[in-house]
C-alpha cells in the first residue's frame, strides 16, 4: 500500500501539483479500491460498469471520457 501511496504522490507531481496532499491521495486510493470491490461484487450487472464509470470520472475530475478512453468533448477532432 506504500508503494501505491508514493507512486500516486509521484504522478500528482508529474502533473504539476507541487505538494499532493497525503489525505487527498489516501481517499482516492481507497475510493478506488473500494469501487474495484462494489463492481466485483455486481459482476454482471450493468451496475458494475456504471461504478467504475462513475468513480473513474470523479477521481480523474474528468467526465468527458468513454469507458473506452475516447475524449467526447468538443476540442476533440
Amino acid at each position: 500500500m506504500r508503494h501505491l501511496v508514493d507512486g500516486m504522490e509521484r504522478i500528482r507531481r508529474k502533473s504539476g501539483d507541487d505538494s499532493p496532499d497525503e489525505g487527498t491521495i489516501l481517499v482516492e486510493l481507497s475510493t478506488m479500491i473500494g469501487a474495484l470491490v462494489l463492481s466485483r461484487a455486481c459482476a454482471g450487472d450493468d451496475l458494475s460498469d456504471r461504478i467504475l464509470t462513475a468513480v473513474r470520472d470523479h477521481v480523474l475530475g474528468d467526465d468527458e471520457q468513454t469507458p473506452e478512453g475516447k475524449d467526447t468533448s468538443d476540442t476533440a477532432g
